[in-house]
């Protein structure tokens, strides 16, 4: 699916494809993740901190802390009560220590990490996408850096499956359009 910003009536008209004006530089409906996704891990770690809640905030808490101590990599592991998961911090995801696993062992319970094992945001707290919060010995991988929100295709015309609504030509209209075209 793909989607364009529309000012009034008509697409914002920023450039030509030979055929008219064409749409602002159409942009994939795709899932869009604020931090990338490395994997599930151990043996990685060079710091755990203090626990964070189980929540998207909690990713986000997690991410800033890791940020600020200059690590390049953060994760989760072991979601348990009351409601928390231990908040890790790395530089490197290699290693003669490092094992790195399938996604599905960061989403099984074990022992007391009963989790839930994933979050899910769609802008909350200035964060997108879904995030695994690992499971025992095992935790989930990110990036510290974030990633693109959009990733601009090019521009066209005529390409369009059906027009579903007019957005304001903001920041907020770019997500309000994406948002209708993902639920397509």
């Amino acid at each position: 699916l793909y989607i364009s910003v529309s000012a009034g009536s008509s697409p914002l008209q920023v450039g030509s494809t030979g055929q008219g004006y064409c749409s602002a530089g159409y942009l994939r409906s795709t899932f869009f993740q604020s931090y990338a996704k490395v994997g599930c891990a151990a043996g990685i770690w060079a710091t755990r901190l203090a626990d964070v809640p189980s929540t998207i905030e909690g990713v986000q808490q997690c991410r800033n802390e890791c940020a600020n101590l200059g690590y390049s990599f953060f994760g989760m592991e072991c979601p348990h009560s009351p409601s928390t998961v231990h908040c890790q911090c790395a530089s490197s995801t290699s290693g003669s220590n490092a094992v790195h696993v399938g996604e599905q062992v960061c989403q099984t319970p074990v022992a007391h990490c009963q989790g839930p094992f994933n979050v899910s945001a769609n802008g909350v707290s200035g964060i997108a996408g879904t995030y695994m919060l690992g499971s025992a010995g095992y935790g989930s991988v990110y990036e510290v850096a974030g990633t693109q929100r959009f990733a601009k295709v090019g521009c066209a015309a005529g390409i369009w499956a059906e027009r579903l609504a007019d957005v304001s030509s903001t920041i907020e209209g770019v997500h309000q359009c994406r948002d209708l075209c993902a639920n397509q």
